[in-house]
């Protein structure tokens, strides 16, 4: 009775023993699942449809995020109209990471809204044609003359306001002439010449010098580059708090299309004109990339300087915080 009792004893406690390893096992994988990186099974991405988002055109084109994410995990593009619903997307949460401008994300940082950037992207330009054959430089404009613009608030807007702040110390001196209206109307209008002067990007730049008709009087590229305007690559905080390995994929993908940019313009303007199906010039595209090479840093005194702009205007709130202030700053890629 005793032996039976004593091996009764010996399998119920190996029976014991084998259960506990086993949820040892389970406890140990449960955690390393936990700890992998990531929790979503899909990247959900938005960017607009233009040059500015060439980067992330180019990532998608090439499949190039698919090579550094982990096994099971997709990603998801779309195309929405423009930064404010890019923004509102990711701050409701259906967007996980995005592409806005300079302008959008420091306006959404600086009223606490859920976001953080990751990088840089692909800078712009623009340039104000004159329709009006009296107007041969700015000093010609005078109160009654028109100028076309696609948007109050935007990045070109921003751009004429800070050169005029530049050339006469004034950043509203033209805003009683701007006359806001989309690209089709303003080809249009200077094609009829219901306005007095046209500030364009590509690829209309490209349409007008083309014709020869209408003389540049005002490159903004410059200032553009000057405040480093342009895209910039932005995630949801709570995404990019959950899923660092995902991030890091991102991060991988982006540079990986800026150096195929970069390094293959002319392969790359084919493959972006052929995306876009506009019928724009691939040479135009290829000009476009050589003269702003897209790039990951981002600039510290450009960030501070636009910010401070955008309070000196009314545009923000309270005096904005320092690029270095932000949260994720360490991560940030910067210009050194």
């Amino acid at each position: 009775m005793c032996k039976r009792f004593e091996k009764i004893s010996a399998v119920f406690l190996s029976l014991v023993l084998l259960l506990c390893a086993c949820l040892l096992g389970s406890c140990g994988r449960s955690q390393a699942g936990s700890d992998k990186g990531y929790t979503a099974s899909t990247v959900r991405i938005a960017y607009g449809f233009a040059f500015l988002s060439s980067a992330m055109h180019i990532m998608e084109i090439r499949g190039i995020l698919q090579k550094y994410l982990p096994e099971g995990v997709s990603v998801e593009y779309s195309n929405l109209l423009n930064f404010n619903n890019i923004r509102e997307a990711m701050v409701s949460g259906s967007v996980d990471i995005g592409a806005m401008n300079n302008i959008s994300i420091i306006s959404a940082l600086e009223n606490d809204l859920p976001l953080l950037i990751l990088s840089s992207g692909v800078g712009v330009s623009a340039k104000m044609f004159s329709v009006n054959e009296e107007i041969k430089s700015l000093d010609d404009i005078g109160g009654s003359h028109k100028i076309a613009l696609s948007n109050l608030g935007g990045m070109y807007h921003f751009s004429l306001m800070l050169q005029s702040k530049e050339l006469y110390g004034d950043s509203q001196k033209y805003s009683n002439n701007l006359v806001v209206m989309p690209y089709a109307e303003m080809m249009a209008s200077i094609s009829a010449k219901t306005v007095d002067c046209a500030v364009l990007t590509s690829p209309y730049i490209q349409q007008v010098e083309e014709s020869g008709e209408y003389p540049e009087i005002l490159d903004l590229t410059p200032i553009l580059t000057k405040y480093k305007m342009g895209d910039v690559i932005v995630a949801n905080k709570d995404f990019h708090e959950k899923n660092p390995l995902l991030i890091e994929a991102m991060n991988n993908a982006v540079a990986e299309a800026m150096d195929y940019m970069n390094n293959q313009p002319q392969e790359a303007s084919v493959l972006l004109a052929d995306f876009y199906g506009t019928g724009e010039d691939p040479a135009s595209l290829e000009a476009l990339i050589k003269m702003l090479p897209p790039s990951m840093e981002l600039s510290e005194s450009s960030y501070d300087s636009l910010a401070s702009f955008m309070y000196e205007i009314d545009m923000l709130p309270a005096p904005p915080k320092k690029f270095s202030e932000l949260p994720n700053y360490e991560t940030i890629p910067k210009v050194a």
